[in-house]
């Protein structure tokens, strides 16, 4: 019973910190939202299920707040975030440069009839360029900072 309860454990703090290294990585508001709420929802149904059992083994709970509780967080964290990016995106809280498609903006224009549907279906065998070429940011001859290797792909 302790290798199960540590298993959860373990389980959930590698998908807190998952988490937390995505919101210290990822470059935009709704990536940092999507890696968060994924790892977190996981990372705290760890921790509670690794409560369940040890209160089970213990005999002081019958398991019911556990349950309502991981209940609870499946059904309202997916939302909670879907609405936070929603409003994020209608506020114009602008998509990172490095994204490829913003099916959003093509599904109001109009260009995309079904949003269950990609907005430009991309040959697998040749990749999609956007924007077209990009160029590569000048440096400054007063600057001793090289281009990051974000400014120098995209």
């Amino acid at each position: 019973m302790e290798l199960l309860i540590s298993g959860f454990l373990l389980a959930g703090l590698f998908f807190l910190l998952t988490g937390a290294l995505g919101l210290l990585r990822l470059k935009d508001v709704y990536s940092r939202m999507h890696a968060t709420t994924k790892s977190t929802t996981l990372g705290v149904a760890g921790m509670v299920l690794a409560a369940l059992f040890s209160m089970r083994a213990l005999g002081l709970s019958s398991g019911l707040k556990e349950t309502l509780t991981l209940v609870f967080l499946f059904l309202t964290a997916p939302v909670g975030a879907h609405m936070i990016a929603r409003t994020a995106y209608r506020s114009g809280i602008p998509l990172w440069k490095g994204g490829v498609i913003d099916e959003m903006k093509a599904w109001q224009d109009g260009t995309l009839d079904d949003p269950n549907q990609p907005a430009s279906p991309a040959d697998p065998v040749s990749p999609v360029d956007i924007d077209g070429p990009q160029e590569v940011p000048a440096q400054s001859p007063d600057s001793d900072q090289m281009p990051s290797e974000e400014e120098v792909y995209l």
